[in-house]
């Protein structure tokens, strides 16, 4: 009976060791494990990659300034594994980490303040098996960006003019142009239509792109110091100055920059300080030519008016029809020397508007010069010895 009774134990004992053993193996552990309570060795220990998927949260466009925190979003199937998230392709700058639990509601990061954080994760498992690659997640989008001059001390508003003197358009020196330099309208740069947009935290324009929110210049994006910048070039065609200002004042305007994980849109501002102010009101018989001689300054016509000329005596003045407004010719004698250009006798030629020997000129207006052939203007505009004078969307007719 003894020896009966042991052959069932051993038995049972044998079934129970080979039940655990088999749980054990299926659970991924060899025998050495078992014994010896060691984690799996593998040349290449991986998590099914299969049993992961990500999404990045809705971008936010907080304050200036303000550094926040991203969320990733995923679902995990790996029990009691830890979702490691890094900033960089290599997995090797760690960020933040959470279960497989917190991260369907969301992980929580630190996002590049204004600019693009780029998320990649891998997941670790119970027994230190890890992804079988470092996982892009995608991008996070935070503060939004900055709009500034790209040269700032001498080309920051309308009609400043630097020297074209870089390896491109976008490294000169900055320095003011002086109007003598010999390769003519191409020596210098209107610095005013170059602004510049740096994307921190992205290190290629792949992706990218950006609006204007009035739709106004042309843009191109180029990497600078390892990061992505955005610079304005030029007006669209059809697109000028009118474009951008009121009667008196500038229109506020703002970028939007657009990646995969959305976008996000600067503050709304004035982008440039010139001084606007109505073009001085000469429409009465006798009230002569009027000089236009605040440098720095636009003149705008809101609404169709006769004049008897404009002289513009000083440099970096621009001169604007808004809304279809027309100005028109009406002085009946000659009101500039066609020679100087100026209005010092003699008088030879009518014109609406005179300009000698000043430079960065802006025009951009509608001018007829009368449809009476008795008071009708030579010239819509007498220029004479001028340097970068601009003449851009005008219509002029009965000259």
């Amino acid at each position: 009976m003894r020896s009966s009774v042991f052959i069932s134990k051993a038995f049972a004992l044998r079934a129970v060791l080979s039940t655990l053993l088999i749980s054990t193996l299926n659970a991924g552990c060899n025998l050495e494990q078992f014994f010896e309570k060691k984690p799996k060795a593998s040349a290449t220990p991986t998590v099914d990659n299969s049993l992961e998927w990500w999404s990045v949260n809705p971008i936010i466009s907080p304050a200036t300034g303000v550094s926040l925190l991203g969320k990733v979003v995923g679902v995990v199937n790996v029990a009691g594994a830890t979702v490691n998230l890094y900033s960089d392709s290599s997995c090797s700058s760690l960020v933040a980490s959470g279960s497989p639990s917190e991260v369907t509601t969301g992980i929580q990061f630190p996002a590049t303040a204004n600019g693009i954080t780029g998320i990649y994760a891998k997941v670790v498992d119970s027994v230190t098996n890890t992804s079988s690659s470092c996982t892009y997640v995608g991008q996070y989008l935070s503060v939004a960006p900055t709009v500034s001059p790209v040269y700032a001390s001498q080309g920051a508003n309308w009609n400043d003019y630097v020297i074209n003197n870089g390896t491109t358009i976008f490294n000169a020196t900055g320095a003011a142009c002086a109007g003598t330099e010999i390769n003519g309208y191409l020596s210098c740069l209107h610095g005013a239509e170059m602004k510049k947009v740096a994307v921190t935290g992205a290190n290629s324009c792949t992706g990218l792109s950006i609006t204007d929110s009035l739709d106004a210049f042309i843009w191109t994006c180029k990497v600078v110091s390892g990061t992505a910048t955005f610079y304005s070039v030029a007006l669209k065609p059809f697109k000028g100055l009118k474009d951008l200002i009121t009667g008196t004042s500038w229109r506020n305007m703002s970028v939007t920059i657009t990646s995969s994980a959305g976008s996000v849109t600067s503050p709304s501002s004035a982008w440039w300080s010139n001084t606007i102010t109505a073009l001085p009101n000469n429409s009465t018989s006798g009230s002569g030519v009027v000089s236009l001689s605040s440098s720095g300054t636009i003149y705008t016509l809101a609404t169709s008016r006769a004049t008897e000329g404009y002289a513009i005596t000083t440099s970096k003045v621009a001169l604007v029809t808004l809304g279809g407004a027309t100005l028109s010719y009406v002085a009946g004698a000659n009101n500039f020397n066609a020679t100087s250009g100026q209005t010092t006798p003699p008088l030879n030629i009518r014109a609406i508007i005179g300009a000698a020997a000043q430079n960065y000129l802006w025009i951009e207006a509608d001018i007829s010069g009368s449809s009476s052939i008795d008071t009708q203007a030579g010239a819509p505009i007498l220029a004479r010895n001028l340097k970068h004078l601009r003449i851009k969307n005008s219509n002029f007719k009965n000259s």
